[in-house]
């Protein structure tokens, strides 16, 4: 496996969202699901907004209609992330990411998620930290930050690409 295809499978959550939240600007997303009106979207109103997200992802791709993506519509999707993963981190417009703009796209992830989840300011996430970033849909488990784990097993690999995409 690449690493171009490690890395857009491993933020692909950010990937999917960005593109459908931009479609929604903060206000529209606050007005849609800040249900509680506190200016924030708490975790239950974050999830109802991804739900959401997903359900349209899935219908920009679910040519035929029928609910759920065929392994061709889901090899279209990648090909739409992937393409938008590129042209995002693609300085040198080359059309390819070079081993540089990887290490790039790979750091800005790592500062987001340290940015929204690090309480501790450590500079690492901690077990909780890295929970909750799961928790949000945020982070997948190949990212550790400092901690290191054993890769899940390709079927479970499949399995977590697949429910990525649905």
């Amino acid at each position: 496996m690449s690493l171009v295809t490690i890395i857009t499978t491993a933020i692909c959550a950010t990937m999917l969202m960005a593109p459908l939240s931009q479609a929604f600007d903060r206000g529209e997303m606050l007005e849609k699901y800040d249900s509680d009106g506190d200016g924030e979207l708490s975790m239950e109103e974050r999830k109802e907004a991804k739900a959401a997200m997903r359900q349209h992802f899935k219908e920009k791709y679910d040519a035929d209609g029928d609910g759920e993506l065929s392994e061709e519509e889901r090899k279209t999707a990648k090909a739409a992330m992937h393409q938008r993963f590129v042209e995002k981190f693609d300085t040198d417009g080359d059309g390819e990411l070079s081993k540089e703009e990887r290490r790039q796209a790979k750091e800005q992830h790592k500062q987001k998620l340290l940015s929204k989840y690090d309480a501790d300011g450590d500079g690492s996430l901690s077990k909780e930290e890295r929970a909750e970033a799961r928790e949000q849909g945020d982070l997948h488990h190949k990212h550790h930050h400092g901690h290191h784990k054993p890769a899940p097993d390709k079927a479970e690999q499949k399995r977590r690409r697949i429910e990525c995409y649905s």
